[in-house]
This record gives structure tokens, C-alpha cells and sequence, in this order.
């Protein structure tokens, strides 16, 4: 029973206090994973898939094994426009339109594991010539994961009351958020885990375990500025939080050049140092890179991280980078 306690204690640890949402550091180049508000911002649909593999070589090395179990990351998003004003003809353009699409994700650290599938849609308003707001809502199904043959034990390799069968609980989850744009300043706020959904653990002797999904805040603010015809640059800020944890807040600087090229670092306090590079090819293909370099305490036990995305643009008629696209 003891044992069975310590499985709980560790569930409780990182459903109710640790960030249960995962973790980005090219959220700059696809703010739709946390903002659904940002889905049908650009003229264009979008289509992005992406792995992060977080704390390179932080090992489980029990049973003298030495198993990689920091957090892996897998992801695909794909959302685009319905009657945007940019791509209307005529004089008389209509200042609203809408926003559609979608994402899956999977992410596991260690033996506990979150998966999910999620639908979107956003409502986009002009206010004035060059400013739109936008509001946008997702749900779909969160699946929680524990896989019990992943699970070692100090001095019995198998308990009986959890064995080694992998346990899994199906949650309905929704998000929501705003966002803000023109061409010189972004901004949005999002709330995720609307539902504070309940994961139960059950194990054959009908012990429970009761946690909430919690509410996640995301604020983002950035501003826009032209040097000249070829160059911008780009400061930018977000605030992440989840009760009882700490706020987390993320420093950016990025600069582009010619529409096609732009890098970027970022400093996420008390976490990492981020570098940042995306490159576009043919106003159609995207491709970025990170690197995180662990400033925190967890560097003296692995070593830093790596993200890659991928993406393909759908539909950019006039086959040139709108300016939202180049941002966010």
C-alpha cells in the first residue's frame, strides 16, 4: 500500500501541481497550440506538424537501466480562414470573417502520458482599417496515460496492486481566448482547461486518486518594427500561469530579413535560454529549429533541448508573407 501511495503522491505532483499543459519554445511561429483566438488570422491555411525532445538524456536508471524519460512532444495544427477581407474582391469588403481548424498533440514524460485531439473556431472584426480583434473557443478529448510497466520500485520490481498494465482516462477539455493584431503590435489572452476536468485513477482494490486539470493562463504581447525595406524586428513577451506555480514569463527578440529568413532568442526565466530560426522557401514551405540551453538545476542531471517544425502554406494567392504570418 505504501507503494500504491507513492504512485498516487506522483500523479497528484504533476496533475495538480505541476504545468499540465506541454511545453513550446516556437510558440512565436504558432500561437494557434495555445490561443485558439489566432486560428483564420492569416489570408492563407497552414499546416504544421512538429517533436520536442526536452532535457535531452535525463535518465530513470533503475534496475540499471538508463532509459531517456524526459519530455517528448509530437504535434500537427492546421487552420486557415473563411472569407477573409484579403482575399475578397470588390470595393466593399466585409469586415469580419471566420476561423477554422484543429490539432493533435501527444506528450509524455517519463510514464505518464497526455494525448489529444481538439477542433476550433474563431470569430475575426475589423475595428478599424488596420486593426482586427479576434475571439476563439476549442474543445475536444484529452486522453491521460500511465503505463504501469514503466513504473520501478526501490525494493519490489512489481506491485501487485498496480502490476504492470497501463491505465488510461478519457477527459472532455475546452479552451478559449482573444487576440489582437495591426501591423505594429499583437496581443492575446487565453485560458486553457476551461473544464477542469476530473482524472480518476483506479487500481483493482478500488483505491482512488481525484485530480483537476487546471486553468492555464497564456498572455502574449509584441510590438512590430520596420528598420527598413528589408529588416524587422520584433520584441515580444508571454506569461504563463497555473496555480500553485510559479508565473513563468518569456523575454523575445527576433529579427527577420526579406520576408523569407528570421531568428530570434528568448529567455525563459529560471528555465532556459532559447535560439530560435525559421527559414521560408517559395512563400510555401516553412521550416524552424530551437534550442534550448537549461539554465535551471536540471542541466546538472541532462542536457538541453531541441524542436523542429515543419510547414506548408494552402491557398496564399497573391504568393506573398502577410504580415501576421510573419509573427505569430
Amino acid at each position: 500500500m505504501k507503494k500504491l501511495l507513492c504512485i498516487l503522491l506522483m500523479v497528484s505532483l504533476t496533475t495538480i501541481y505541476g504545468q499540465q499543459r506541454e511545453q513550446y519554445s516556437q510558440y512565436i511561429m504558432n500561437n494557434y497550440l495555445l490561443n485558439p483566438a489566432v486560428g483564420g488570422t492569416y489570408t492563407f491555411w497552414n499546416a504544421r506538424i512538429g517533436y520536442r525532445k526536452q532535457w535531452v538524456g535525463f535518465e530513470d536508471k533503475a534496475n540499471n537501466r538508463e532509459t531517456d524519460v524526459g519530455p517528448r512532444t509530437m504535434f500537427a495544427t492546421f487552420h486557415g480562414p473563411i472569407n477573409h477581407p484579403d482575399n475578397q474582391k470588390g470595393r466593399r469588403k466585409k469586415k469580419q470573417h471566420h476561423g477554422l481548424g484543429g490539432y493533435i498533440y501527444a506528450d509524455k514524460t517519463g510514464p505518464i502520458a497526455y494525448n489529444g485531439i481538439f477542433m476550433s473556431y474563431a470569430y475575426h472584426q475589423k475595428i478599424n482599417r488596420k486593426t482586427t480583434v479576434s475571439a476563439g473557443v476549442s474543445g475536444g478529448i484529452k486522453e491521460f496515460r500511465i503505463y504501469g510497466e514503466e513504473l520501478h520500485f526501490v525494493k519490489d520490481p512489481i506491485d501487485e496492486l498496480i502490476g504492470q498494465n497501463t491505465q488510461t482516462k478519457l477527459i472532455p477539455d475546452m479552451n478559449m481566448g482573444v487576440w489582437i493584431h495591426n501591423d505594429h503590435f499583437f496581443g492575446g489572452l487565453s485560458v486553457n482547461q476551461l473544464l477542469q476536468s476530473k482524472l480518476t485513477i483506479d487500481n483493482p482494490n478500488q483505491v482512488t486518486n481525484d485530480a483537476l486539470l487546471k486553468y492555464h493562463y497564456f498572455m502574449t504581447v509584441g510590438w512590430i518594427f520596420q528598420m527598413d525595406r528589408m529588416w524587422y524586428l520584433s520584441p515580444s513577451m508571454m506569461v504563463k500561469y497555473v496555480w500553485p506555480a510559479p508565473v513563468q514569463v518569456d523575454l523575445n527578440l527576433r529579427v527577420m530579413y526579406s520576408d523569407f529568413v528570421w531568428a530570434g532568442i528568448s529567455y525563459r526565466n529560471k528555465d532556459a535560454i532559447n535560439l530560435v530560426v525559421e527559414y521560408l522557401f517559395d512563400n510555401t514551405f516553412e521550416i524552424g529549429y530551437a534550442f534550448d540551453y537549461t539554465i535551471s538545476e536540471i542541466k546538472n542531471y541532462s542536457s538541453n533541448s531541441h524542436e523542429v517544425i515543419i510547414g506548408v502554406r494552402f491557398g496564399n494567392r497573391k504568393r506573398a508573407v502577410i504580415c501576421p504570418a510573419k509573427f505569430w
